[in-house]
């Protein structure tokens, strides 16, 4: 059990280390500047969330501008046509997702494409017979 003696003792303790010097006039704390310039708890929430934004810009913007340069790309070989209607069961090289970019840039494989398109492989295609 606590006895009263004891709580004034603690009391004391901490009024000592929380104000220097016993003379609380002569040193304000860090609350209390603060708080002469921001009033409100919002205040201070709204200026930490501030200083936290401001500090995270500036990282970003120092990576930003101490980033090694990017090497430029190896260009772009367009990918070549078929070489004739044995090489597909279509009449053409069908284009994939991974080489779609490349099939697309050669003329000769569209010009392929809508000749399929129009001839009556496409329509066995479409009922599975191909």
């Amino acid at each position: 059990m606590i006895h009263h003696e004891q709580c004034v003792v603690w009391d004391e303790i901490v009024r000592r280390l929380c104000v220097r010097d016993g003379n609380r006039e002569s040193k304000k704390g860090f609350d209390e500047t603060v708080r002469k310039y921001l009033k409100k708890d919002e205040h201070i929430v709204l200026a930490v969330l501030g200083m936290y934004g401001g500090i995270y810009g500036l990282v970003r913007l120092k990576s930003a501008l101490s980033a090694k340069p990017v090497p430029a790309a190896a260009p772009v070989v367009a990918a070549a046509a078929s070489t004739g209607p044995a090489a597909s069961k279509y009449g053409y090289e069908f284009p994939t997702i991974e080489n779609f970019d490349t099939w697309s840039n050669n003329a000769d494989n569209w010009a392929k494409w809508e000749e399929f398109m129009s001839s009556p492989k496409f329509d066995l295609w479409l009922d599975g017979k191909l």
